[in-house]
């Protein structure tokens, strides 16, 4: 969903979609899944800001291609993955569609949730990745829309001081950010899926 109404989410709505991806399953029962919930439209909009600012800079390190390895480097990014084709084409892509007036991040909408956990435990990737299938989930039962936005969590997971703006220990990382809010458009179909890849022994 990228289309939102401005319309608030009730906060215990919240704290229901948060409980039912706390019993999500985790490795060794770990429950590493952490969150930062942000619903202040001013907090939003730094996030929104500071992020942008990331990718405006990441994309000038791609437009430099004589000095590209080491600006990449420099900005803490692995520079073999920052140019794969499709980042060479979306980031740039993001940064003209922001500079129109889009907000490309969070496209509007009145929540914002980052599920992070601690690298130390175990599995944590996994655990943040029930816990947020479970929120989704839930979010679609009360009639909800989301949207997981890689582009969000790309920046947190590369910017240590956008993890600590948000009050993030510094031993964790993030693994996703989920947007949240009442729908303004109704889809009509699914996206077409291929046959399932089995392999029957």
């Amino acid at each position: 969903m990228r289309r939102y109404r401005a319309d608030p989410v009730p906060r215990e709505v919240v704290e229901d979609l948060l409980d039912a991806a706390r019993w999500a399953p985790t490795a060794a029962n770990c429950q590493a899944q952490e969150y930062v919930v942000l619903t202040s439209p001013e907090a939003i909009a730094e996030l929104r800001r500071r992020i942008e600012e990331y990718y405006r800079a990441f994309a000038e390190c791609l437009a430099d291609r004589e000095n590209r390895a080491a600006g990449l480097a420099g900005s803490g990014l692995d520079p073999e993955a920052a140019t794969h084709p499709h980042v060479l084409a979306a980031v740039p892509a993001f940064v003209k569609s922001v500079d129109s007036g889009r907000d490309r991040l969070f496209f509007g909408a009145p929540v914002v949730i980052v599920v992070h956990a601690a690298n130390d435990q175990v599995m944590p990737e996994s655990a943040c990745a029930f816990a947020t299938l479970s929120l989704v989930l839930m979010a679609e039962a009360h009639g909800l829309g989301t949207c997981i936005t890689g582009f969000a969590s790309d920046a947190l997971r590369t910017r240590a001081d956008l993890r600590e703006w948000l009050g993030i220990p510094p031993a964790n990382q993030v693994h996703y950010v989920v947007v949240l809010g009442w729908p303004d458009e109704a889809f009509l179909a699914v996206p077409a899926r291929r046959p399932a890849s089995v392999l029957w022994r």
